[in-house]
């Protein structure tokens, strides 16, 4: 089992699911900005899931470098 239990296989990969993660969380925002009501703070949950989602993406980037490389930096 890997050291970094989420992150994916290839660099490719992981620019993808970070670029859909961040896709996801802009359209989570403006939509609790804009068309969720202010129906039991409906909307702030919206934005704050979208805040999440594009928290995550980093995160996902960073990991599936790591586990690309191998943990080893590399040399040039």
């Amino acid at each position: 089992m890997s050291e970094f239990p989420i992150g994916c296989r290839t660099m490719r990969d992981g620019i993808i699911v970070a670029a859909a993660f961040a896709v996801a969380g802009l359209l989570m925002l403006l939509t609790g900005r804009f068309l969720v009501p202010p129906f039991m703070l409906m909307d702030q949950i919206v934005q704050a899931l979208g805040g999440v989602l594009l928290l995550f993406v980093p995160f996902i980037l960073i990991t599936t470098y790591l586990r690309t490389s191998g943990g080893q930096p590399h040399r040039a």
